[in-house]
C-alpha cells in the first residue's frame, strides 16, 4: 500500500501517527534542567545552553531511531512552549 493516495482530483499524504518524544527544559533554581519523560538528564546555569543541549539530544535521537522528537520549554510563568521539532 502506497503512502500516497489519490482523491478526486488531488493527492494526499497519509502519515503514520507516532507519538513525539519530547525533551523538556524547565527552570530549576539556580538554572535550567533538561529532562526526558520526567527523568533529569543535565542541569545548566544558562537557559540558552539548556536549549542547545536539548535540541542536540532531540536531533541525535531522531537520527538514531527515525522517530519524531522535539523540545518543549516550561516558561517561568508555567506555560509550555514547543521550541524545536525533528521528524
Amino acid at each position: 500500500m502506497s503512502k500516497w493516495s489519490a482523491g478526486p482530483g488531488r493527492f494526499s499524504y497519509r502519515e503514520r501517527t507516532m507519538e513525539r518524544t519530547l525533551f523538556s527544559v524547565e527552570p530549576d533554581a539556580p538554572g535550567w534542567q533538561v529532562s526526558l519523560c520526567g527523568k533529569p538528564l543535565e542541569h545548566f546555569q544558562l537557559k540558552i545552553a539548556a536549549l542547545r543541549a536539548a535540541t542536540t539530544f532531540a536531533r541525535i535521537r531522531h537520527h538514531a531511531t527515525g522517530e519524531p522528537t522535539g523540545v518543549h520549554m516550561r516558561m517561568l510563568c508555567g506555560d509550555l512552549v514547543m521550541v524545536d521539532r525533528h521528524g
